[in-house]
């Protein structure tokens, strides 16, 4: 099973710290906002993975960087390379091991402190926007398991 709702923001609202003064709130609670809603529409399936593109991924990034912490090593977001998102993370685990940067796999968020949500760099994704995406491993389970095989999985969310 595979559900996906993409959301629009105004990314030029944020500040180099990830926060949007004149609203007053983070980019990190507006992806919060989101998985409320995703869950209100499908509900029993929390969303899992987060898609969008480069520029996207750095305002999570810049909400990790308090206090102007350079976080110039790290990389937030696995590649999207194929759709098959088990193979997406095999290939990532590649590039990753080839890398001398770190690569942030998930986050995880006071909404679902217990889900890991996945980071998916998708440059096919527009500007200001965002898909929440909820992806079963099977047909017949309602929710999905996420690993963390040999420790790889980061997830983290910011203080």
């Amino acid at each position: 099973m595979k559900l996906e709702k993409e959301y629009k923001y105004n990314g030029k609202a944020f500040q180099i710290d990830g926060f949007d003064y004149e609203n007053e709130y983070s980019f990190f609670l507006l992806i919060e906002s989101c998985q409320s809603e995703f869950s209100e529409e499908y509900p029993q399936t929390p969303a899992n993975y987060l898609h969008m593109n480069f520029d996207g991924m750095q305002l999570i990034k810049k909400c990790f960087a308090n206090n102007g912490e350079d976080l110039s090593n790290e990389i937030y977001g696995q590649e999207f390379v194929v759709e098959d998102m088990d193979k997406n993370f095999e290939i990532n685990q590649k590039m990753d091991d080839a890398s001398n940067k770190t690569l942030v796999y998930a986050i995880s968020t006071e909404f679902e402190p217990d889900e890991p949500l996945c980071l998916i760099i998708d440059n096919s994704i527009a500007d200001n926007r965002l898909v929440l995406k909820y992806i079963s491993d099977s047909d017949d389970d309602n929710r999905v398991e996420i690993t963390n095989p040999d420790g790889l999985v980061s997830a983290i969310s910011p203080e």
